[in-house]
C-alpha cells in the first residue's frame, strides 16, 4: 500500500502550469533587468532623471507586450529540457516581433488614429534602447532557457563518468 501524496510532494511536483508560471515570472524579472540595463548602457550608467521616469512609466508596457507576444508564439509551451535550434529561432522571432511592436507603439504618434495609442507615444525615447534591450533580453532569456538543458547535460555526463 502506498502512502497518500503529501502536500509538499504535490507542491514540488512539476506540472505544465507551474512551468509556465515559473517562466512567465522569470521572464518578467529578466525584462525588467533588460530595460534598466539597456538604458544604463545607453547613458553609460549615468541616466538623466527624465529617462529614469520614462523607464518606470514604460516598463509595464514592455513587460505586457513581451509576455503577450511570447504567449502568442507558444514560447511557454516549449519543452525546454529538449530545446533546440528551432526553439531558439522561434524565441528570437517572438522577441523581434515584440520589439517591433514596442517601437511602433512608442515611437509612432498614432493619437489621431487610435486615441488610446496616443497616450503610449513617447517623444524623445532613445531608439538605441530598443536594439540594446533586444540584445540583452535575448542573452538573458536564452541563457535561462538553455540553463536547464546545460545543467542536465553536464549532470548526466558526470553521472555516466562515475558509473
Amino acid at each position: 500500500m502506498t502512502a497518500p501524496d503529501s502536500t509538499v510532494d504535490r507542491l514540488f511536483r512539476p506540472t505544465h502550469r507551474k512551468r509556465v508560471l515559473f517562466f512567465a515570472l522569470a521572464d518578467t524579472l529578466l525584462f525588467c533587468c533588460s530595460l534598466f540595463l539597456a538604458f544604463g548602457v545607453r547613458f553609460d550608467f549615468d541616466m538623466p532623471q527624465y529617462y529614469g521616469m520614462i523607464v518606470q512609466r514604460e516598463l509595464p508596457l514592455f513587460i505586457g507586450i513581451k509576455l503577450i507576444v511570447f504567449s502568442m508564439f507558444g514560447v511557454y509551451r516549449m519543452a525546454w529540457r529538449h530545446v533546440g535550434i528551432h526553439d531558439l529561432f522561434n524565441l528570437m522571432i517572438a522577441m523581434g516581433t515584440a520589439q517591433l511592436l514596442l517601437v511602433v507603439v512608442i515611437l509612432v504618434p498614432m493619437g489621431d488614429i487610435v486615441p488610446l495609442l496616443g497616450k503610449l507615444y513617447v517623444p524623445g525615447f532613445p531608439r538605441s534602447v530598443f536594439v540594446i534591450d533586444f540584445l540583452i533580453s535575448g542573452i538573458l532569456i536564452a541563457t535561462l532557457r538553455l540553463g536547464k538543458r546545460l545543467y542536465l547535460e553536464a549532470f548526466r555526463q558526470k553521472t555516466r563518468a562515475r558509473g
